[in-house]
């Protein structure tokens, strides 16, 4: 069966005591890596053919974690998104339904967007009954070791996450980063903020990850007057924790500290592997 370019989907269910992966499917410029397609989780990357996303790209990813199953999904490094041509630009979509019991855990790498360039980026989770959920969503200024003067210079950059637990929207969170007619420029707002992140971690199986920013993220060492952190609670068993800063690295290790506490669910840190070589792509 031939697949819309750019079109993938990860299947996982439980198998004896553990998860595996049941469904890989990927066609260009869309690739899925699954270095651990069987064991307490399944580890999954996704990339694109060209190393970014150009104008007119469309990834649109579906992700499935069946009962009591496990999946971490993540990329194998920042998603370049290049300039735009003319009023074109690139749309990258992922929907993950999880089921009772079972976690998701998508931590992808954060967005550098070009000079130029244009994304509208959606993700979307539909979660039943006591599934779990972690979501990390953030994006950085772009090459300004490369290029200073591409500081904030993509021409529009759109990301929303929403989440929803049987129906009920747990959050709908969005950002529109482009300049207006007679408003300072996204760069002028941004002043020396360098990234953006929002974590969100939703269900039972997150607590342990919470109770970590619960305890750390109004603790952060050596916070600067550019390195700001905020909480706001989602329910019961959910969190929306928010961190900008004026370089990458302070925010990923930062991060990498909070969501290394899911190590014993997902049997290892997958921040700390190394992607395999196993690919899944054509199509």
């Amino acid at each position: 069966m031939t697949q819309r370019p750019g079109a993938g989907a990860l299947e996982v269910a439980r198998v004896g005591r553990g998860s595996a992966a049941v469904g890989v499917r990927a066609a260009a410029p869309l690739r899925l890596l699954v270095p651990r397609p069987r064991g307490p989780a399944v580890w999954a990357w996704a990339s694109s053919f060209g190393g970014g996303l150009v104008s007119g790209d469309r990834l649109d990813l579906s992700v499935t974690v069946g009962a009591g199953a496990r999946c971490f999904l993540g990329t194998q490094a920042s998603t370049k998104v290049y300039r735009a041509a003319q009023a074109g630009g690139s749309v990258q979509h992922t929907r993950a339904d999880v089921a009772a019991g079972g976690l998701l855990a998508l931590l992808p790498e954060h967005l550098t967007a070009f000079r130029g360039a244009r994304l509208a980026q959606t993700t979307e989770v539909y979660l039943a009954g006591d599934a779990s959920a972690v979501v990390l969503d953030w994006y950085s200024a772009g090459r300004e070791a490369h290029r200073p003067d591409e500081v904030w210079a993509a021409a529009s950059l759109s990301t929303q996450v929403q989440i929803r637990r049987d129906g009920t929207c747990v959050l709908h969170d969005g950002t529109l980063l482009e300049d207006a007619p007679g408003l300072p420029t996204v760069r002028q707002r941004m002043g020396h903020t360098r990234v953006v992140a929002s974590l969100v971690a939703v269900g039972p199986l997150t607590a342990t990850l919470r109770a970590w920013v619960e305890a750390h993220a109004a603790r952060a060492p050596g916070k600067q007057p550019d390195q700001v952190e905020s909480l706001a609670p989602l329910g019961t068993d959910g969190l929306l924790w928010r961190l900008a800063g004026d370089a990458v690295e302070p925010v990923a290790a930062r991060l990498r500290a909070a969501t290394a506490t899911l190590a014993p669910l997902l049997g290892g840190d997958p921040g700390r592997a190394q992607v395999g070589a196993r690919v899944s792509g054509g199509g």
